[in-house]
């Protein structure tokens, strides 16, 4: 099969944290054929979907991952599945590739669905989900994130609404001297929303458990410490990921929440999103993924925060999951509004 990964450019990838590389990497040792493209490489001739892509080889070396061959503009519908791999934030030219890879639909596979990669914003769509997640707002309103604040014991973490692999996130008390400038950082002085969520203190010691579900259905779990002195679990910040144990890692727990995101995801404005995971603070579920399928968090990809890793069976998966039977699956279809 010939498999179409939308993504930064291979300069940016790090061989031992990008699930992206994972991926194509394990794409290529089924045999599968690989192209790498950027955002700017796909376009529109009339309805028709074209894409300036290179085929890609993989190998596990840290200074050039990724090789890439000459370029070859083709018409996506011979490919047999798109892969929007972009990291965040959601940019303009972000929300134009998945309106023009909407033409693809009933031709070729595009994972994740482009219709809910624009309803489902990681941070915001977790909100469907109240029941499962710690207190949370949304505003850009300093005097409401103090009041908030106060009213959930005096510790919070903030957040930007468009962050990724733990950038700009902070833990907010009561007392603190830097709380002002915290908040005036992450809400660009009143001007950005921001999200607000209660502490869930059991995170220094028990870290997080990230599900990951391919077509609602539950692949597997993966929890991630944070680093001494940290409360943030990303990988890229210096998180440690390890086996999943405790609450949150047995198979009903996942089902439970796996389950109640995958009902969302079909009804919520007729989108549909293939691929997803959960973030799941102990019993709470903080964040829902769907820009990036990724075990380590949203990848800013800097060489200075390399953690080594053993490569995931779990991503192994995900590729053994597309199979030529699955392509022919009506299911693929968007839902009508």
């Amino acid at each position: 099969m010939r498999f179409v990964f939308v993504m930064d450019p291979v300069s940016k990838v790090i061989v031992d944290e990008d699930t992206s590389f994972a991926l194509m990497l394990e794409a290529q040792a089924r045999g599968h054929h690989v192209d790498h493209c950027r955002l700017c490489d796909v376009g529109l001739r009339g309805d028709k979907v074209l894409a300036r892509v290179r085929k890609a080889t993989m190998q596990r070396d840290s200074a050039e991952p990724i090789e890439l061959a000459e370029a070859e503009d083709i018409d996506l519908v011979a490919a047999d599945a798109v892969f929007i791999r972009k990291d965040p934030p959601f940019t303009d030219e972000y929300l134009w590739l998945t309106l023009v890879l909407d033409h693809l639909e009933g031709s070729t596979l595009v994972v994740n669905n482009p219709r809910g990669l624009r309803d489902a914003n990681e941070k915001l769509y977790a909100h469907h989900f109240p029941e499962i997640m710690p207190p949370t707002i949304m505003t850009s309103h300093r005097d409401e994130i103090l009041r908030f604040l106060s009213d959930i014991g005096g510790k919070a973490v903030i957040k930007p609404i468009d962050g990724h692999g733990g950038e700009g996130v902070f833990l907010l008390a009561n007392g603190d001297s830097n709380i002002n400038g915290l908040i005036e950082s992450v809400t660009h002085h009143e001007a950005r929303s921001a999200i607000v969520q209660a502490l869930i203190p059991e995170i220094y010691g028990e870290g997080d458990k990230r599900i990951l579900l391919v077509d609602g259905d539950l692949l597997g779990a993966v929890a991630r410490m944070p680093s001494k002195g940290d409360l943030r679990s990303n990988v890229h910040v210096g998180g440690l990921d390890g086996a999943c144990s405790g609450y949150g890692c047995g198979s009903d727990d996942h089902r439970d929440d796996a389950g109640a995101v995958t009902r969302r995801s079909i009804v919520l404005r007729g989108s549909r999103r293939d691929r997803g995971q959960v973030d799941r603070g102990q019993r709470h579920q903080p964040n829902s993924h769907s820009a990036n399928v990724t075990f380590d968090g949203r990848e800013p990809r800097d060489s200075r925060h390399r953690t080594p890793r053993r490569k995931s069976p779990r991503l192994r998966g995900v590729v053994g999951w597309l199979t030529p039977t699955r392509f022919a699956r009506p299911r693929w279809r968007l839902l009508p509004r």
